[in-house]
């Protein structure tokens, strides 16, 4: 049996199943002829591992000292554990405790203020530090340019019996390392210029003593010893290792 001429005229219309399947095919996603990929979100700030523990590791300190200890704790945390030139300057006063000091006053923050400043230049100055030389470097240079910037201190002010905390002395030091990466990169300016680095030293230098005179925004004292003393040891850090 064939078909008429009639009968091939006769246009078919899609059943009622045919055009639910039409109408879901639309609404699903177009398929790609790319090859499947896994797909992973970016986290919002991608930090390096040493850099985001030691960050963590400070905001901890700061959270445990001053919202689980009374203030009365705090005070005799900040004697106990910070950095007191004048226990060094007198044997009679050094203890067992106190010689570790140079290294636990870095733990230790005055307020949110310090805290929160201290995590931003960690977050800026340590990130970029650490995918150059890597964490463990970055670490040791943070830790020596620390107790460098504590000795700096007692060298300007022996007898003050004024405890020295906070984290600015390693941070100084890896602002400095900072700075000679972006210069060996040619991002600095300063690898041709006549007087090579020691402009941008001296400016950082004048600015730490106008803040040590004025103090910190919240009011408090800045030791500007401190941060000068770790800022010249990322220098020598850079010499010392052949980095």
């Amino acid at each position: 049996m064939t078909q008429s001429d009639d009968d091939n005229k006769i246009i078919r219309l899609p059943t009622r199943e045919e055009r639910e399947a039409r109408e879901r095919q639309k609404k699903s996603p177009t398929p790609t002829t790319h090859a499947p990929t896994e797909h992973t979100s970016a986290p919002l700030i991608n930090l390096p591992p040493f850099t985001k523990y030691m960050i963590g590791f400070l905001l901890g300190i700061f959270l445990v000292f001053h919202y689980g200890l009374s203030a009365d704790q705090q005070d005799a945390g900040y004697v106990l554990f910070g950095f007191i030139p004048a226990h060094f300057s007198n044997l009679d006063q050094i203890t067992l405790l106190s010689v570790i000091t140079p290294l636990t006053h870095m733990a230790l923050h005055g307020g949110w203020v310090h805290i929160l400043m201290n995590g931003f230049m960690l977050m800026a100055f340590g990130t970029g530090v650490e995918k150059w030389i890597g964490g463990k470097r970055m670490l040791m240079a943070f830790i020596f340019c620390g107790l460098c910037g504590a000795a700096f201190q007692f060298i300007l002010a022996p007898f003050s019996p004024v405890p020295v905390i906070g984290a600015s002395g390693g941070i100084s030091g890896l602002f400095a390392l900072a700075i000679v990466m972006m210069n060996r990169q040619g991002g600095g300016g300063f690898a041709h210029a006549k007087f090579g680095l020691w402009p941008l030293i001296i400016l950082w230098v004048g600015i730490s003593i106008a803040f040590g005179m004025m103090g910190s925004p919240d009011g408090s004292p800045v030791a500007w010893g401190a941060h000068v003393g770790g800022f010249l040891a990322g220098f020598a850090a850079v010499k010392l290792w052949r980095i």
